[in-house]
């Protein structure tokens, strides 16, 4: 058995200073900081080398859960007391050698993937200019977890967003590890009623898992609503968290966080014509 001992009581705990940032109610408020000239987060994420073998890593794992997910589905506790030998790859089985190698399978593809989620973290905070913050580096620790954004200045465009500032990336710093295997397609970014829609957004954390980047993918124009869920069974892939029998599931949202100018709303008097009907001849 190990331990490890914490600070926090429960997940939302560990959050719960970042929820009070973005209510406005925190001694340390969300710190700002400047994209420098001429970077482009999603442009940066399009043609990076890392980002595109963390997509790969990512089907991998995805693919190695599904495979796990599919064999619990059929398990027989018995299937291998009844085969006459052992077998030489139980992977396809149904008994307890082929939980074992595909669980084994599952936490390899999770390691890869973390491994390259790493490299692409590093890559894209450093040209968002904080190379003091790449996994290699010794950070000291927050007092507590925080919230900070990236942002650069836009001009308005024909059908975008007015001029202003635009969040290009969220940053998460905590003084432990965040547990992202449970949290990462868990996350939520959503427009609020007003707000412009988004395509996605990518999750990137650094190797201890103490800081981590969101990237809204899309135009972002208003305000946004970030969850940052918690899965205490995400299978068995590692161990359950559950109280009562079922899984531990946290969902703390944040007050809405303006990641772009507002969407311009144009009025009703703006768009109705008046046309004179008159007899020709």
């Amino acid at each position: 058995m190990q331990f490890t001992t914490s600070r926090y009581a429960t997940y939302s705990d560990q959050v719960a200073n970042v929820v009070a940032q973005a209510a406005g109610t925190a001694a340390t408020p969300i710190r700002k900081y400047s994209v420098p000239a001429g970077t482009n987060v999603q442009a940066w994420l399009t043609s990076a080398s890392a980002e595109a073998t963390r997509g790969t890593k990512e089907t991998d794992y995805l693919n190695a859960r599904q495979t796990l997910a599919n064999l619990v589905r059929r398990f027989d506790p018995l299937y291998d007391v009844r085969q006459a030998a052992p077998r030489a790859d139980p992977a396809t089985d149904s008994g307890e050698l082929a939980l074992a190698a595909q669980r084994t399978a599952t936490e390899q593809a999770w390691q890869h993937f973390a491994a390259a989620t790493a490299a692409t973290f590093d890559g894209l905070i450093t040209a968002l200019g904080q190379p003091g913050l790449v996994s290699s580096q010794n950070v000291p620790a927050p007092p507590d977890t925080e919230l900070s954004v990236f942002t650069s200045q836009v001009r308005a465009r024909r059908g975008r967003p007015g001029s202003g500032t635009v969040v290009q990336a969220l940053l998460l710093n905590s003084p432990e590890p965040l547990p992202w295997r449970r949290m990462w397609q868990s996350t939520l970014l959503q427009p609020d009623a007003r707000a412009l829609p988004l395509t996605g957004i990518t999750i990137l954390w650094c190797t201890d898992q103490t800081r981590a980047l969101i990237v809204p993918l899309g135009s972002p124009g208003g305000s946004y609503i970030l969850t940052l869920g918690f899965e205490g069974n995400i299978g068995a892939e590692i161990a359950c968290i559950t109280t009562n029998g079922q899984g531990v599931t946290e969902s703390p949202a944040l007050a809405p966080i303006e990641l772009g100018p507002p969407r311009t709303r144009i009025s009703e008097a703006a768009t109705t014509h008046t046309f004179a009907v008159g007899r020709i001849g």
